[in-house]
């Protein structure tokens, strides 16, 4: 998609093996190591519980259907479930003790069943793939992006396709209605106009997709029109340089730190070009599905409280830029 939009020089990537993370700790910002050995030298947690561990190859597979927290206490022992806990917000903005463990892990739990434990699993599976002579990554992928924003991709692309001669449109802020199928596709009403398509990709909210795919499948509904959704809000911070920000990708923050925010992105040290030259931004996340009633929340609280919240954790002065960002729920 980047080659067919001629994008590739304005591609920035930040390789996540570069930008360290870290974690919030009893009120403060610990750096997370980027290889397991120096994970098990740091002080993180006490080296009983780094023995538990290994304990790990002697536990059984836990049956039914556990949540993340009972697996991985039960797995690796409860010093680790901070540590979950912080992946977890990052991937989901989920919730540990609702989450369940074959729904977002469904390949560790397989090597655990076959193996009896999930580290024989993985020596396993490195053995045999070492056996069949593949290379194993040795680095992390990295975050991209572009000079002026993602939202350059779908415009750059429109642009190449209409200079080719193919008939395209893109239209921006256009509400979806109802969705209809018809003899060859496809009918999509907005609330501007109508569409006919043969093909059709939805890529929206799940909740916003279930009640239009509902109407549109009569026959085959969805099983459900609502699932439980874990939303987010952004609150943007820009600085000048006196922000003691530390370099890296940025923190998450289990819930047992008690904080406002989730975690934040060091913006502008992945991509200097978020913020101008001389300045710096954060981008703090709110909400989950913990808290969803942060996102009620006005403005001017919500930066007050991240603002509140990140300057107990770093140096920083008064912010010279914010906003929010909220998720469109229409």
């Amino acid at each position: 998609l980047i080659a067919l939009a001629g994008l590739e020089s304005e591609l920035t990537t930040a390789p996540l093996a570069r930008f360290v993370r870290y974690v919030c700790l009893q009120g403060r910002l610990q750096c997370i190591p980027q290889s397991p050995l120096k994970i098990l030298r740091q002080p993180l947690i006490p080296w009983g519980a780094k023995l538990r561990v290994l304990a790990e190859l002697w536990q059984k597979p836990l049956a039914g259907e556990p949540t993340v927290a009972q697996w991985v206490a039960h797995r690796f022992g409860e010093a680790l479930l901070p540590f979950a806990d912080a992946v977890y917000t990052g991937t989901y903005a989920g919730d540990i003790e609702r989450l369940r463990i074959d729904a977002v892990m469904p390949g560790m739990r397989a090597l655990e069943r076959e193996h009896g434990s999930l580290l024989r699993g993985l020596l396993a599976k490195m053995r045999a793939a070492k056996g069949e002579g593949k290379r194993q990554k040795k680095t992390l992928p990295s975050m991209i992006s572009f000079s002026q924003g993602m939202g350059m991709l779908p415009s750059r692309l429109t642009a190449r396709l209409q200079e080719q001669g193919e008939e395209v449109q893109l239209h921006a802020g256009c509400g979806v209605r109802s969705l209809e199928q018809v003899d060859d596709g496809w009918l999509v009403r907005t609330e501007q106009q109508e569409f006919c398509c043969r093909h059709l990709v939805l890529a929206l909210p799940v909740n916003r997709c279930l009640p239009l795919l509902a109407r549109a499948l009569p026959a085959s509904p969805p099983p459900s029109l609502n699932i439980p959704e874990a939303r987010i809000l952004s609150v943007l911070l820009g600085f000048d340089q006196s922000a003691q920000i530390p370099f890296g990708f940025g923190y998450l923050a289990p819930e047992s730190e008690q904080r406002f925010a989730l975690g934040a992105l060091f913006s502008s040290h992945m991509f200097p070009g978020r913020a101008p030259q001389g300045y710096q931004l954060l981008e703090a996340l709110v909400g989950g599905r913990r808290h969803p009633e942060r996102l009620e929340l006005g403005d001017e609280e919500l930066i007050a409280e991240v603002y509140r919240d990140l300057c107990q954790l770093m140096v920083l002065p008064k912010p010279i830029y914010a906003q929010v960002l909220r998720p469109t729920v229409s």
